[in-house]
């Protein structure tokens, strides 16, 4: 039995990636290549972490007729501050990126992955709730702030599931 695939560090990922996809529209039946990005980080790539946090990262439209698509290509959101790097996916359409696979983080960040992108964006608007991270600390002393954001999030995201 081989050992299971390392998730690459943020650092081997680049703190913004970005790469190349032929898509095929179905309104005008033609092929365009577009731009997807796979990763953003809070620090180098804030504007990224907005339009993620707004739903408009990786949305392109059909440059003939202007049908907008929402790709709902796997991306890792990193932010530095909280110490937390979040892959984002959709369970519907792809497997966890986590799963079966050895989670390598960079050094002092929790890693975690969440299976829907509304309410992993969701998740993330929460992570300055005081109120729970003064609760968690006071219940877990020992943890990192790193390991009470990932906390935080993960309550967040199933709370949002309701």
């Amino acid at each position: 039995m081989k050992p299971p695939e390392p998730i690459p560090s943020e650092c081997e990922l680049g703190f913004a990636e970005d790469r190349s996809a032929q898509l095929d529209w179905s309104c005008c039946g033609r092929s365009y290549q577009a731009k997807i990005w796979s990763a953003v980080n809070t620090q180098l790539t804030p504007e990224l972490c907005r339009l993620f946090l707004e739903g408009n990262l990786n949305s392109v439209c059909c440059p003939i007729c202007g049908i907008p698509v929402a790709l709902r290509h796997p991306v890792l959101y990193t932010d530095v501050e909280r110490r937390l790097m979040v892959w984002v996916y959709d369970s519907s359409f792809s497997e966890d990126p986590l799963q079966g696979r050895a989670a390598v983080p960079s050094p002092g960040f929790e890693l975690i992955s969440a299976g829907d992108f509304e309410r992993a964006r969701f998740a993330l608007k929460q992570l300055d709730d005081s109120i729970v991270f003064q609760q968690l600390r006071a219940e877990q002393p020992r943890w990192s702030d790193a390991k009470i954001h990932a906390t935080i999030f993960q309550l967040h995201f199933a709370a949002s599931e309701r």
